[in-house]
């Protein structure tokens, strides 16, 4: 696979998995656009990393594994108030996953998209509240 320059080497790491089954993810638009799927680094390029985050895992997405650790996440962390959130069913195609337990929930998992994919194409939104 061929990973986004602004990975750091051995990003993903070793230790992932393919990407496979069932995620969601929190996004902006009523509908997934390409910008619901953006790492936190490519959003902030010339930012110093947040507390308790890797370059690795700010090049990746934030995905959960339980939708209750999603909704929690929109309910408890005002910058995801007005979020929605998309159910998405992966293929190993669209890159590997890690699973990082947070705050924000316990399913929590790093999603590293390979280039050249529209991962958005195999998201929907299931919940807007």
């Amino acid at each position: 696979m061929n990973w986004p320059a602004h990975l750091p080497n051995n990003c993903p790491p070793r230790n992932t998995q393919d990407a496979l089954g069932t995620v969601y993810r929190l996004v902006a638009h009523n509908s997934p656009q390409p910008d619901d799927f953006r790492s936190w680094r490519e959003d902030h390029m010339d930012q110093p990393l947040p507390q308790n985050l890797t370059e690795c895992q700010a090049g990746g997405l934030s995905v959960f594994r339980d939708n209750a650790d999603a909704h929690r996440t929109i309910k408890r962390i005002p910058r995801f108030r007005k979020s929605k959130l998309a159910l998405g069913v992966l293929t190993p195609d669209l890159g590997k996953l890690l699973h990082t337990p947070a705050k924000s929930g316990p399913s929590h998992h790093t999603w590293w998209i390979p280039m050249n994919t529209k991962p958005w194409t195999v998201f929907q939104i299931i919940s807007v509240d």
